[in-house]
């Protein structure tokens, strides 16, 4: 598995909460609780923002007793097709370079 991804989260309908809208100074959340936003980790505003739109659905993993989506499972959808496309990744021990395009899926 490559060590970096970058994958298209470019969706046609979205909540608005991506990183343009969430609140300047919103703490993060070092507890990586997900049923509470008043914080927020990285993967959580991919999560709140694309939740439940069209047929898009995460799959929450208990991690250290919270439910939690790790940016491991957003790649994993990705590759798998699943609601969003890989366009780049990273494996420094496969490839020195940044693979794009047709190459990465």
């Amino acid at each position: 598995m490559a060590n970096f991804h970058i994958v298209d989260l470019d969706r046609p309908y979205r909540r608005g909460y991506g990183p343009q809208t969430v609140p300047e100074g919103k703490p993060y959340d070092f507890n990586f609780d997900f049923t509470h936003s008043e914080q927020l980790v990285g993967t959580e505003v991919v999560y709140r923002d694309y939740e439940g739109i069209g047929d898009l659905s995460f799959k929450l993993a208990t991690r250290a007793d919270r439910m939690t989506l790790a940016a491991k499972d957003l790649v994993q959808m990705a590759q798998d097709h699943n609601g969003f496309e890989p366009v780049a990744g990273l494996a420094p021990t496969h490839d020195p370079g940044i693979t794009v395009g047709d190459k990465y899926r």
